[in-house]
């Protein structure tokens, strides 16, 4: 999914986690960070392939001519490959293979837990942002290769891009709001 829809059903997952057990003697987790952590594997994947195209585009106007076909056709067109003309490219597929993988996930919250001896459950954003992508990317653009570096196994999802899809996913974000909205509103009328 986009990053934006990450967002969004990250907080509804801690809005949800929020309603079903209220942490009341439990260290609460911040909303913030935990939406962070949702977005965190596309900012650090795309992060620099952005601001190299802004560079581009600001220096020399913008052409996709320089982009690699599998990135100019979101939905459908070539499979992906890994782009071998330019390593800005290179280093995007590396970063978002690592960023996008649960063995990788483990190993960076283990990590954090050992050394903060707390557990950092505002890192579960990261882990929900990988079961979102698995099955909602295509193996046309950018597949989530959930096993690397044991494996570039991916499952054949389906796209967010399509048309369908995305209007689904908003419609949903939408109706949620909307039920959020309405029973804060009769919380509000009762008392």
């Amino acid at each position: 999914m986009e990053i934006i829809s990450h967002a969004f059903w990250a907080a509804t997952a801690y809005k949800a986690k929020q309603k079903i057990k209220p942490s009341n003697h439990e260290k609460k987790v911040n909303f913030f960070l935990f939406v962070f952590w949702s977005m965190f594997p596309d900012i650090i994947s795309f992060g620099l392939i952005a601001f190299w195209i802004i560079l581009v585009f600001v220096s020399s106007g913008f052409d996709s001519s320089f982009l690699p076909s599998h990135m100019r056709a979101i939905n459908g067109g070539e499979p992906s490959a890994p782009a071998g003309f330019m390593p800005i490219f290179q280093m995007t597929s590396i970063i978002y293979s690592a960023s996008h993988s649960i063995v990788i996930f483990f190993l960076a919250f283990s990590l954090f837990f050992y050394f903060l001896k707390n557990p950092p459950w505002t890192m579960l954003g990261w882990f929900l942002h990988i079961l979102i992508d698995i099955p909602t990317h295509s193996s046309q653009f950018y597949p989530t290769p959930f096993l690397w570096p044991l494996s570039n196994w991916h499952f054949y999802g389906i796209s967010w891009g399509t048309p369908w899809f995305l209007i689904l996913n908003y419609s949903a974000m939408i109706i949620v709001y909307f039920l959020f909205w309405r029973r804060k509103r009769k919380k509000e009328t009762i008392v």
